[in-house]
């Protein structure tokens, strides 16, 4: 087991003190510490420690074995073979195997180190023998000592003679101690003085080589000139110091380390040395100690304690001596220690006499009027005057016998005394407010004590107690407790003493009482005056009642106010106020029933003032884990009632019980009556403010009908409006769509959640709106979902289920002719609407049926303006361009802004199948499909208008019954929000050249107004497209004309069909924007095809293909070349199928019947030449 250098050993102090008494060093039967500190230059305190069996550090250890003339063994473990001139007791066998084994082992580690440390170190290294031959040289690095040294040379020759003298005697004493020398001297260099340092260390030898020794240089010039000048520091301060008048103490862990000669007269000791190493708590008085030992500890941690303080001492002679100290934290010897200085003011003591220090601590207690601070100077002022180990202060609770500690000063912690309290007669306080009298008890643990006062005096040693009664004016207040350690003693005149200071506490505590309650009730005056005036002026009903819930609060110190308003008709008591101390993260319940058995509902009914001290102890208070959860613990309920009118209930909780005497009774009431009035102000406020706002209201909706015919722009105004008038949670507008009869949301505002938005639709009859339209008068509702009177489809209750109204307040607008809309305003379920409300919503009502009328007229008017503009503005367009895609897309873009939609399109229908072709350019913006998309003949709502032959629509193309969608546009109708269509046919000459398609979002219905001007830019688009299209046939005759030119000039200069297979080819890429094309013929077998000559293709891609890998184009001809669309056609000679013609691209895109048609015409005229070629039967017309 390891043992610290700080643990006694067994022996060393005995050892230490017997060669102190071999050298002579002895005095009075033991060692004299101080003649052999002053002789050889060692602190006491350290020689002290070493002879209680403590062990010096190695350093010391060395030094001590030379002072002692012995050896670092003997004194360790009492060696024989180190004492040479001292009979020395046998060693004690102690030696401790794991630290030599962990020694071991870290020696070898440090012989890895060694050579490291040399070097790191500014010193020079001398290896010696014994004659003092150098016979190894290392220097670390900035050594500057010995630079000329050389290894072999001899001491003597390598040092000046008188230096080296003093090395060779070093080395001999080394060698000869087997101890640590060192060796100081100077040497001249560079016309200056260099101090050094010699440390011979004797080194293990092995038998053969002899004896050596370790010789460090080191340079300690500056070192040497720094201890000169701190020499002469410490002198200069020492001088101070022990010609000091007053006694100097320094002490740490209660051990003096220093004492100055002052210090020694004044406690009877002939000189400082001998207080050195002494316990200070034993140079006081036994009564002192505990408060002195508090000072110090309190001084250690930090904490406050008396700067300067008087206490009683003891000579060794006996005599008692009074010291005035003052004491202070120091650091010595690099550690924090305790200095005390301090004069004999026995002889003034004396002369005051008791008098004068109990008007001293008179002075001092009565020298305030705060409670707090006279309490903390009392309990101070008793310990200082009577030296006890611990005071504390009793209050007489009012009407009881009951004593509650409201103040201590000891070795404790106040916390742990302070609200503990007394039963009748327990402890001498008890006992002393029992007895009316001075009580002193020699062992307080004979008396009736409670448990944790018992265990305090037996763990404190406080058993000696004194109890005094307080006294004022006649009246019994408390008790004063004093305690000491069991034995001492307190005299007649003590006693006495305490009795009178007791009466000067006494009058000063009440003084103090009666200051805070005339300031506390000057305060509440004033706060009550200032919460009135606060009250008064809040002129909104929640901000009154919040300015009565924090009034309350200031007035009575609760940590929660709240204020129920009762609520009609039921007189549900609501808390629409409260407020808390930040503790308080929820109320127990958000109301209460005047009935249901609570607190507040018994204040409520009875209309009284209810004041509960213990809630847990009354069944009128529910919910007692959250009081507990909270530590609150009483009740205060007060009605707030006008002119026998309930119009609330104050009620406070506090963590202690309410003291409700008369003059708090008269301020809350006072307080409350003039909440009253605030509230009815309040209330008349607010019915004037509604009011007023509602008039400003209907005034500003009716400037804004005079300013905009925007339904939506006044519709907006009237919801915000109305829901801001009555308080509500959401307001909504809706208007009659003519033809359905169903409702369209036009503007709301509020939460309403997924229930409204500006466009949804109510179905005709559904919800309140749609029963205020069919019966033409207002209606109400406290819980839409439960009212059996409105039908509510599936999808409309779903919306409104997890919106969060209920109540609803719904009012139909109504013009001379027909309902053509409603307004509704929306809240929690319970709201109810009175009849003042249903005639303000009407009004407004009234106004947004005005505004939805005049903006009716004023649309129908300007749409058909805006129309005729529109076809004029068509029209002319149209007949400026004769190219079928510019004007499909002038069409497009007329059709977009006339009817509002985001999707619009022409298809033309292809002569030979039917199918329906998207037209117009393939850059245009808002396209729904690609220029050239193809769609079979009946696909679609407008597949279907073109085999009909008139217009159709649909508010969902995916839910219509009989129609069939292509793929593709399935995908889009179900990639988006727009499958409204309206599809309108393109005819011209009495035919079908195509079809107008227009879609807007689902559930747009189209009226008979859009389709009839849908039709109208029909005709006039049908007859541009088919001028255009008659324009573009002729072109296109022309091109093939072209076409069929350069494919026969080609041909004919063709030598092989390999060169005619590739002009082909080559024009057909061209003619079609192809990125490869090729002409394909059978092999001998008939089986597949073989590239006969092509445009892209690449020369070792495989050849033969099928003709239906081709058609299905995943033949790896293809797929080698990334082909992803394309188109084929056969070559024909005679009846026979010589071949195919196909042309490729690498992006998708679809072939037109046009560009069919063209490749056709390619394939042909290539066959003719192939067959003339190879000698084959031409084909047939």
């Amino acid at each position: 087991m390891k043992r610290s250098t700080s643990d006694p050993v067994p022996g060393t102090g005995a050892r230490i003190a017997e060669g102190l008494e071999a050298r002579g060093y002895w005095r009075n039967g033991k060692p004299d510490v101080r003649r052999f500190c002053h002789d050889k230059g060692y602190l006491p305190q350290y020689v002290y420690g070493w002879l209680k069996g403590r062990i010096p550090r190695m350093r010391n250890l060395d030094k001590l074995a030379r002072d002692l003339r012995t050896t670092r063994s003997w004194l360790l473990f009492g060696d024989t073979a180190g004492g040479r001139d001292l009979e020395r007791p046998a060693a004690s066998g102690l030696i401790d195997l794991e630290q030599f084994g962990a020694l071991t082992e870290r020696l070898v580690q440090l012989e890895a180190e060694l050579d490291a440390v040399l070097r790191a170190f500014p010193d020079l290294y001398l290896l010696l023998d014994a004659d003092g031959t150098i016979l190894a040289r290392k220097s670390g690095q900035g050594a500057t000592a010995g630079d000329e040294t050389r290894a072999g040379e001899r001491i003597e020759t390598a040092f000046p003679a008188p230096v080296a003298r003093r090395l060779r005697a070093g080395l001999a004493e080394a060698l000869s101690t087997q101890q640590l020398v060192a060796v100081e001297y100077s040497l001249e260099e560079g016309g200056e003085t260099r101090s050094y340092e010699a440390r011979f260390v004797p080194l293990a030898s092995a038998r053969a080589a002899g004896p050596r020794a370790l010789q460090i240089v080191r340079e300690i010039t500056e070192r040497t000139r720094v201890e000169a000048v701190l020499r002469a520091s410490e002198a200069s301060f020492r001088f101070l110091v022990e010609d000091s008048v007053q006694g100097v103490l320094v002490h740490r862990d209660f051990t003096i380390l220093f004492a100055n000669a002052a210090a020694a007269r004044i406690l009877g000791y002939a000189l400082p040395i001998d207080l050195v190493g002494l316990d200070p708590r034993d140079l006081v008085a036994p009564h002192e100690r505990a408060r002195l030992e508090g000072y110090a500890r309190a001084r250690a941690r930090g904490e406050w304690a008396p700067l300067r303080y008087e206490c009683e001492a003891v000579r060794p002679d006996g005599e008692r001596i009074w010291l005035d100290a003052v004491s202070s934290v120091v650091a010595w010897a690099g550690q924090p220690a305790l200095q005390v200085t301090f004069l004999d003011v026995t002889e003034r003591r004396r002369a005051e006499g008791g008098a004068a220090a109990l008007a001293r601590a008179g002075r001092e207690i009565a020298g305030t009027l705060e409670l707090d601070e006279a309490l903390r100077r009392i309990v101070a002022t008793v310990l200082e005057l009577f030296g006890v180990r611990g005071t504390a202060i009793f209050r007489l609770e009012p009407g009881f016998w009951t004593l509650t500690c409201v103040a201590f000063a000891g070795g404790d912690s106040a916390e742990r005394w302070v609200g503990r309290t007394l039963d009748k007669g327990q402890g001498v306080a008890g006992r002393a407010v029992l007895e009316g009298r001075t009580v002193w008890v020699p062992d307080v643990l004979a008396l009736d004590l409670p448990a944790w006062l018992r265990e305090a005096a037996a763990a404190e040693n406080r058993r000696s107690g004194v109890g005094v009664p307080l006294r004022a004016h006649g009246r019994l207040i408390g008790a004063l407790g004093l305690a000491d350690e069991l034995g001492r003693r307190f005299s007649d005149e003590e006693l006495a003493l305490m009795a009178t200071f007791a009466d000067h506490a006494a009058v000063a505590l009440d003084n103090a009482r009666l200051y805070g309650e005339a300031r506390s009730l000057a305060e509440r005056l004033e706060t009550l005056n200032q919460l009135n005036r606060a009250v008064s002026a809040a002129l909104g009903l929640d901000q009154a009642l919040h300015a009565i819930a924090d009034a309350g609060a200031r007035l009575t110190g609760a940590a929660l106010a709240a204020v129920c308003v009762a609520e009609e008709p039921a007189g549900t008591l609501h808390v629409r106020a409260h407020v808390q101390d930040g503790t308080i993260g929820r109320l127990a319940a958000p109301a209460f029933q005047p009935d249901d058995g609570s607190a507040v509902g018994w204040v409520a009914t009875r209309r009284q003032t209810l004041d509960i001290a213990d809630v847990f102890e009354d069944d009128r208070i529910g919910y007692p884990e959250w009081w507990r959860a909270h530590g609150l613990t009483s009740f205060l309920g007060l009605p707030i009632a006008h002119e026998q009118a309930l119009l609330g209930v104050l009620w406070l909780c506090a963590r202690r019980p309410f003291r409700v005497g008369p003059d708090e009774e008269r301020l809350l009431g006072c307080f409350v009556a003039n909440a009253a009035v605030a509230i009815c102000n309040a209330r008349v406020f607010a019915e004037s403010e509604a009011r007023r706002r509602a008039a400003a209201a209907l005034a500003e909706t009716g400037r804004l009908l005079s300013e905009t015919l925007d339904p939506s722009v006044v519709g907006q105004r009237i919801t915000d409006s109305v829901r801001e008038l009555f308080g509500a949670q959401s307001a909504a507008l809706y208007r009659v769509e003519p033809e359905s009869g169903d409702l369209i949301g036009l503007a709301g505002s509020g939460d309403a959640g997924i229930a409204f938005r500006p466009g949804i639709v109510m179905p005709r009859g559904a919800g309140m709106v749609g029963l205020a339209v069919r019966e033409r008068r207002p209606v109400f509702t406290e819980d839409i979902l439960a009212d059996p009177r409105v039908r509510l489809p599936a999808e409309v209750r779903a919306r409104i289920e997890p919106a969060p109204y209920r109540a609803v307040l719904a009012v139909p607008l109504v013009t001379t002719e027909r309902a053509i809309g409603a307004l509704s305003v929306a809240d929690g379920a319970g709201r109810a609407f009175g009849p003042e409300d249903v005639r303000l919503v009407e009004a407004f009502a009234a106004q947004a049926a005005v505004a939805l009328d005049n903006a009716r007229l004023y649309a129908e008017a300007a749409q058909r303006a805006r129309e005729a503009e529109e076809l004029a503005r068509v029209a002319r367009a149209l007949t400026e361009s004769l190219d079928v895609a510019t004007v499909a897309d002038r069409v497009v873009a007329s059709a977009t802004a006339l009817f509002d939609v985001p999707f619009c399109g022409i298809r033309l229908v292809e002569a030979e199948d039917g199918s329906l072709v998207s037209a117009g350019s393939p850059d245009r913006p808002g396209r729904a499909f690609a220029a050239g998309h193809v769609l079979p003949a009946g696909a679609g709502l407008s597949g279907r208008a073109v085999q009909e032959g008139k217009s159709l629509w649909s508010s969902d193309v995916l839910a219509e019954v009989g129609i069939t969608l292509h793929a593709d546009q399935r995908r889009l109708y179900e990639a988006t929000d727009h499958r409204a269509a309206l599809t309108v046919p393109l005819r011209a000459g009495g035919r079908v050249l195509g079809v107008l398609i227009l879609l807007d979002r689902t559930g747009r219905r189209f009226s008979d107004a859009d389709i009839v001007r849908a039709e109208t830019l029909a005709d006039q688009a049908a007859l541009a497209l088919d001028n255009a299209r008659l324009y573009e046939r002729q072109r296109q005759r022309a091109a093939e004309q072209a076409l069929a030119l350069r494919l026969a000039q080609g041909f004919l200069t063709a030598r092989d069909l390999e060169e005619t297979a590739a002009h082909a080819a080559g024009v057909a890429a061209e003619a079609l924007g192809a990125e490869l094309s090729g002409v394909f013929l059978p092999e001998p077998d008939a089986a597949v095809l073989r590239l006969v000559g092509g445009v892209g293709w690449s020369s070792s891609a495989p050849t033969p293909v099928t003709a239906d890998a081709l058609e299905a184009l995943d033949a790896p001809l293809l797929t080698t070349h990334g082909i992803v669309a394309g188109a084929s056609v056969p070559m024909v000679a005679g009846a026979r199928r010589v071949g195919l013609l196909g042309v490729y691209w690498r992006s998708a895109r679809s072939v037109s019947p046009s560009e069919r048609r063209l490749l056709s015409l390619i394939a042909n005229q290539t066959s003719v030449a192939m067959a003339q070629a190879s000698g084959l039967d031409a084909p047939g017309a």
